[in-house]
């Protein structure tokens, strides 16, 4: 397993390449394919992404996407993914290795327009898209797997002076402990929540909207459902409720010290909403 930086950098590489290929020009689309192909060759991980789908696969790429034909050729997308994902990247691999022009076989599909690039990019979307998004995909699933490992699981003591423990996996990595005097603790909880978010290393439009869900809506009426309550509109948490604690998984994967806070300021609020 790769950490999550590694596959975040390949999945930007990918995406570009991607997306050089599927927008290329007359003049360039020859070697943009080279590329997308040497890099999905030579990537360890995608290419265990490739081989874990097609090894041992049997298909002729002709079948889903003819070469000659008297009339224009139609792709033919067979039932099985994995036998489409092989047939795409046999075609990559019989215009590459075969030094074909793009142009003369993409010339070879129906195209409402009768420009060299648009040819091309119809060619391209008829035919390889689909392998792009479905690397795309896995590298998706993978960041996400990763994030989820790395996750922070929050146990909190219900009791007036409680106890806050932060782990990652079996590791304890911090523990501290709550009073419950009044409201004003709750309002300092945001308020160092609110520090930890204008620190983090984030898309500004998406730290506003997670600035959103969680201090916009913290004031609006709350929605109370079995064994746990929380603003209408606060950000959604995994919680478990155990015989003395809470166990909870936020979806803030490596932000400890927001996690921590958010945590805090549930603990805070479920015994006065009760």
């Amino acid at each position: 397993m790769s950490d999550v930086k590694e596959l975040k950098r390949i999945s930007l590489e990918f995406r570009r390449l991607a997306s050089n290929l599927l927008g290329t020009g007359y003049e360039t689309a020859d070697i943009s394919l080279y590329r997308f192909k040497e890099y999905i060759d030579n990537t360890i991980i995608i290419n265990d992404i490739l081989q874990n789908k097609i090894k041992n696969v049997e298909i002729d790429f002709k079948e889903c996407f003819p070469i000659e034909s008297n009339d224009w050729c139609s792709v033919h997308i067979p039932r099985e993914e994995n036998k489409h994902i092989k047939a795409i990247y046999d075609l990559i691999e019989y215009i590459v290795s075969n030094n074909i022009q793009l142009l003369g076989i993409s010339a070879s599909y129906y195209c409402s327009s009768r420009k060299f690039v648009d040819i091309i990019q119809n060619f391209l979307n008829l035919t390889i898209k689909p392998l792009i998004d479905y690397i795309v995909d896995e590298l998706s699933k993978q960041i996400l797997l990763e994030e989820k490992i790395n996750m922070p699981t929050v146990n909190l003591n219900h009791t007036q002076n409680s106890t806050v423990s932060l782990a990652f996996g079996s590791q304890q990595m911090v523990t501290s402990s709550i009073n419950i005097e009044n409201v004003e603790d709750i309002h300092k909880i945001i308020e160092d929540i609110k520090k930890e978010l204008e620190i983090i290393e984030m898309d500004k439009e998406d730290k506003e909207n997670l600035f959103d869900d969680l201090f916009d809506d913290f004031a609006r009426p709350y929605k109370v459902t079995t064994g746990y309550t929380q603003p209408a509109n606060i950000m959604k948490t995994d919680v478990k409720e155990t015989e003395n604690a809470y166990e909870i998984d936020i979806d803030l994967p490596g932000f400890t010290a927001l996690a921590l806070g958010i945590q805090k300021l549930i603990e805070l609020v479920s015994p006065i909403i009760k």
